[in-house]
């Protein structure tokens, strides 16, 4: 015995210099016999213990951690089988445990009956094939117990605990071990050699059992395993937390067993049990391995406390987290665990994780809380997070710095003034103007969609749109287009709306500004806008003498209208088409009424002979057809098309008035002109252009000019293909030799003053001479220049160009004509002519 109070004084101070601190948490025993007898008379629900055992686990934790309680609530026997076909029925484990809500170590005690009878009572043998099953369902059990343990409470620890058996069949051996064997083994029959050889099974069974137990802590951080098999058998030997004991020292019989009859000796029926000092020993192992690091302090560990999110576009929003841990002692735990909810602009938080549980092969429990940053305006954010638990504080440092697009734009858009008809432009300038620079896709404006809204929204339109994105100090133009066509004198409104990203995600739809529209519309003022002549009847109209659009593919783009009081006329105002003038258009913007021959009067100049005073002309045969194709003139005005029959003015000039609201249109309101527009064309058929400032002729080089260049494919403007046939060949020709002669290029005045004499002036193949001029001596005609008022000394050959002097003699004769008769009469006239005049 005195070895023994040694031996238990050696523990006591051993373990005394432990580590101690204050808890507030509590241990509750479940389970079969082991953990009814370890904490004997402890609080609880357990039946009375037998007199001799006392509350062990109690002692050892006022010991060592003072204030914790200890309460009992196993049932003093039953098989694992049994505890868990009782899990949840009243007085069951479940029960048992939320008796304690102050408890949050569980002490399990379970399995090592369902080994005895199934080993006992199955007859345990060697390579028994029922053995595997009779372990695994053990540990099935076992597992059951404690997962309905864990998921009742968060914060509930399960420790389970071993059995003490003898280690005599590893650890000894020869007689003595013989000797041992069979006083201490479970198994008496009679026969000694079968006895020794289930015992020994028996033994290996307990290994096997508690090396289940063990796998199951190994799965979970809030499990562990206490291995307590052969913890009080001396005899082999032992080195470790209780002392040093060598090997050979017989058993201590008041260790185990407990209730030997008689001593050392174990007989059938009699339970597996420790004496109240074997429990205190198992109790101290229990502090040992698991429960003093177990209720020492845990440590909370942040993974970061600082969460930078740098430049986030506003709108939207990123997302950080930090990782919660136990960085302390073993089987410890960090619980209360709560990160503070963060704020605008910053999210997140307000999470209460789960006790983080640390385990010596797992490491610790995690818990990871994101916050976000969505910043509402532009610059830097910062936010402080509190961390709190039971095992330390800390904060979380959140900051961010909002960045985007800043939509810039005028609040309206007006245009220029407009008259009824008239379409007009503006151009829209937006701009982003964020001044957080050029970020990319973080800065950069899209500009995704528009609507063009209010009563008069159909007269605008934006051209060409489609969605483009703003780099951060870029400008867009966008280009709008008002249609006033119909509309009536007066103020146009409409609302532009662009849908942006600004405020969202890039190419999300965000904000939307809105931009006002307005046009104003003044009352149409009638013009005409286009003049035209066209070969009607030509190849290039197909040839047809009606009115169609095809008449457009046959005006003269090299031909323009003679207006008065632009100086003398040109070869660009006179065409040489073989059947004259048989078409005009006239193109007429907003006119006040329908148009129609009314509308217009004609007047033509003799062939030989024209004046500058218009009005003095003869009035022109009427036009065979006058035709309005609406819209279809220049930007949309009507064209009206005017057409002679062929020939019916040829040789000579057409003056055209549009007649407007005045004397000279007789005061015509319907065409809505407040004046007649005036204009002229002439026709000198053959000819190629190669006359006099004041002549358009057409003579024998016509001829030889148009022979010289036959061909196919002529363009509109050849200046040799006269019939506008698309091609020059002898029929060309043919048509400059008939038609030889000379046409004054006019020069009215504006306005045209009358003529008072009764006599016109005449123009023919000559220029007139000023009348103010001294007379020189009359001399015989040989030679007359038309870009000069005297006569030339020599006669002049023909000279090609625009100022081509007039052929000498014969040869100015054979130009003007080929008819010998017409020549004489021509002759005469001239010759009276330069008498009078030198």
């Amino acid at each position: 015995m005195g070895n023994t109070v040694t031996r238990a004084n050696e523990r006591r101070l051993a373990v005394e210099t432990l580590e101690r601190r204050e808890v507030l948490s509590g241990v509750v025993t479940i389970g079969d016999s082991w953990a009814w007898l370890v904490a004997a008379g402890a609080p609880g629900s357990a039946p009375e213990a037998p007199s001799g055992f006392s509350n062990s686990l109690g002692t050892v934790m006022a010991t060592f951690q003072p204030g914790v309680p200890v309460y009992n609530e196993s049932f003093g026997g039953g098989t694992a089988a049994q505890m868990v076909d009782e899990l949840y029925t009243p007085g069951g484990i479940i029960d048992r445990v939320n008796a304690h809500p102050d408890a949050d170590v569980v002490w399990l005690s379970a399995g090592g009956n369902d080994l005895l009878l199934g080993l006992l009572g199955g007859g345990f043998y060697v390579n028994n094939p029922n053995n595997a099953a009779v372990f695994a369902a053990v540990q099935d059990n076992v597992q059951t117990i404690v997962d309905a343990i864990l998921a009742e409470r968060a914060d509930l620890q399960v420790v389970i605990m071993g059995y003490d058996y003898l280690n005599i069949w590893d650890q000894v051996t020869g007689g003595t071990g013989d000797t041992l064997r069979s006083n201490l083994g479970v198994i008496k029959s009679g026969n000694t050699v079968l006895d020794a050889v289930q015992n020994e099974q028996v033994n290996a069974g307990f290994k096997a059992a508690e090396a289940g137990k063990s796998a199951i802590a190994d799965s979970s951080r809030r499990v562990a395993h206490v291995d307590n098999f052969g913890l009080n058998n001396t005899y082999g030997g032992y080195s470790g937390y209780f002392g040093n004991f060598p090997a050979g020292t017989f058993y201590p019989p008041e260790l185990y067993p407990a209730l030997p009859t008689p001593p050392n000796r174990m007989n059938p029926g009699d339970a597996i049990h420790l004496n109240d000092l074997g429990y205190t020993t198992l109790a101290l192992h229990a502090e040992q391995d698991f429960l003093l690091s177990a209720f020492s302090a845990a440590d909370l560990a942040l993974s970061t406390s600082t969460l930078a999110f740098g430049d986030v576009r506003i709108g939207t929003s990123d997302s950080q987290s930090t990782t919660a841990s136990n960085a302390g002692a073993n089987f410890t735990k960090v619980q209360d665990l709560e990160f503070a909810v963060a704020t605008a602009p910053f999210g997140g938080g307000g999470q209460t994780p789960s006790p983080l549980f640390l385990d010596p092969t797992l490491g610790s429990d995690t818990a990871t809380v994101g916050y976000t940053f969505a910043p509402t305006t532009h610059g830097p954010q910062t936010q402080s997070i509190a961390v709190s638990s039971d095992s330390g504080s800390s904060t979380v440092d959140l900051s961010g710095n909002g960045v985007g697009p800043e939509f810039s734009g005028p609040v309206d858009l007006p245009f220029d003034p407009l008259v009824s008809g008239e379409t007009g432009t503006a151009e829209l300038a937006l701009a982003n103007a964020t001044g957080d620079g050029d970020l990319g896709s973080l800065t950069d404006l899209s500009l995704l969609s528009y609507s063009i809204t209010g009563l008069d929204a159909a007269r605008f339109s934006l051209v060409g749109f489609a969605p483009l994105a703003i780099a951060a100090g870029d400008t867009a133009e966008l280009r709008f287009v008002f249609n006033a066509n119909g509309a009536a004198p007066g103020e146009y409104t409409a609302t532009f709306e662009i849908t942006t990203d600004q405020g969202a995600g890039f190419g999300i739809a965000g904000e939307s500004f809105q931009i006002a529209l307005t046009a104003e519309v003044s009352p149409a003022i009638t013009s005409v806008v286009g003049r035209h002549v066209f070969y009607n009847q030509s190849s290039f109209d197909g040839g047809t003498p009606g009115v169609d659009a095809q008449d457009d593919a046959a005006i003269a783009p090299d031909k323009v209208a003679y207006l008065p009081g632009t100086g003398p006329a040109t070869f660009d105002n006179i065409t040489s088409y073989s059947r004259g003038i048989n078409g005009v258009m006239v193109d007429v913007s907003q006119p006040a009424g329908s148009l129609t021959a009314d509308d217009f009067s004609f007047r033509v100049s003799s062939q030989l002979a024209a004046n500058n005073t218009p009005s003095q002309w003869e009035v022109a045969e009427n036009p065979t057809t006058v035709s309005v194709r609406p819209g279809a003139g220049v930007s949309g005005s009507d064209r009206v098309e005017i057409v002679w029959a062929p020939g019916a003015i040829a040789n000579r000039w057409l003056q055209v008035i549009v007649e407007g609201n005045d004397d000279a249109g007789g005061f015509n309101t319907n065409t809505g002109l407040p004046a007649s527009d005036i204009f002229f064309f002439g026709n000198r058929i053959g000819d190629t252009g190669t006359g006099t400032p004041g002549l358009a002729i057409t003579s024998a080089l016509d001829e030889i000019a148009a022979r010289a260049n036959v061909g196919f494919g002529a363009a509109i403007t050849n200046p040799f293909d006269f019939d506008r046939s698309g091609l020059v060949n002898a029929v060309d020709g043919i048509i400059a030799r008939n038609n030889v002669g000379a046409l004054v290029k006019v020069d009215v005045g504006t306005p045209a003053a009358p003529v008072e004499s009764s006599e016109p002036e005449l123009a023919a193949a000559i220029a007139i001479p000023d009348p103010a001029t001294p007379r020189e001596p009359r001399r015989s005609f040989s030679a007359f220049d038309a870009n000069s008022q005297s006569l030339p000394a020599e006669p002049q050959r023909l000279r090609h160009g625009q100022d081509r002097g007039i052929l000498q003699d014969e040869a100015l004769l054979s130009v003007l004509t080929d008819d010998d008769e017409q020549e004489a009469e021509l002759v005469g006239a001239l010759e009276c002519l330069l008498d009078d005049w030198f």
